[in-house]
């Protein structure tokens, strides 16, 4: 069995229904609101109405890929490493220019 979601996508994908109140329902579904009744029925109405191409799109819809796991080579693990203790310096050097600048002032 489709998720109402499901069967959105695939109305608006298919092109049959009001797309304007098929966005809303969408925007709505994922944001986990619940339906009113009268889009509810509006939706299963449409559903039943092509229920055979709907089915037939959503039992062949593809996963979605998993991306392939981010790896920092030894290379950019050393760059970075040489990047923080720069900024360190810089921050040493620019603590250091403050206290002075305090000290005169004081």
């Amino acid at each position: 069995m489709n998720s109402s979601l499901d069967n959105v996508d695939e109305l608006l994908r298919l092109g049959y229904g009001d797309e304007y109140r098929l966005e809303n329902l969408k925007k709505r579904l994922e944001s986990g609101a619940i339906l009113y009744a009268l889009d509810n029925d509006y939706l299963q109405k449409l559903v039943n109405q092509y229920r055979g191409e709907i089915q037939k799109v959503v039992e062949h819809k593809k996963p979605e890929p998993i991306p392939e796991p981010i790896t920092a080579s030894d290379e950019t693990v050393e760059e970075l490493d040489e990047t923080v203790e720069e900024l360190d310096e810089t921050i040493e050097e620019l603590e250091k220019k403050i206290r002075k600048a305090y000290r005169w002032k004081i």
